[in-house]
């Protein structure tokens, strides 16, 4: 996903069966007739596989300036994934039968991996809320940047924020 820009790809054709990721991670991204590689943030669910949602900020990096003006459905890439900073599903779950919380601190781009975990959490308490679970875990996100229009995924995380107040 590039920020605002509406650009999306859907299903990697053929979809890789050795793909795999946890919230937080990101891909080096490789494009075949450039030289250099991108690193972006995957902002999608592991469920979502096989597709990708990537945060790609608008710049002049070849990889980014690719990615955002250039690239069309059907090109070809290549992706590894990488990183260990990642939203653990079992966070809340502290051996005593009790809940914790969580706290999340960004500036900038640096919301990036966080709004994967985020988004993974949002699913989690959603997925729990159908069930007999107590739902009792909190987060909270500090998040600033320059200006109101930096602040990525804003109505986003709004509206999970909304949907359940006493989690986040």
């Amino acid at each position: 996903l590039t920020r605002d820009e509406g650009k999306t790809w859907e299903e990697c054709d053929p979809p890789s069966s050795h793909l795999s990721f946890s919230a937080g991670q990101w891909v080096d991204f490789y494009i075949p007739p450039l030289n250099e590689v991108g690193g972006y943030s995957i902002t999608s669910l592991p469920v979502h596989l096989p597709r990708l949602e990537l945060a790609v900020k608008r710049s002049r990096h070849p990889p980014a300036e690719w990615v955002t003006t250039k690239s069309k459905v059907g090109d070809a890439v290549k992706v590894r994934v990488g990183g260990e900073f990642v939203y653990d599903t079992s966070a809340f779950d502290n051996g005593s039968g009790t809940t914790g919380g969580l706290l999340f601190v960004a500036g900038g781009l640096g919301i990036n991996p966080l709004y994967g975990m985020l988004r993974q959490l949002h699913s989690d308490i959603k997925e729990r809320q159908s069930s007999s679970f107590d739902n009792q875990q909190r987060a909270v996100l500090l998040y600033s940047a320059s200006t109101a229009d930096e602040l990525l995924f804003e109505p986003q995380l709004t509206a999970m924020a909304k949907e359940y107040p006493s989690n986040f």
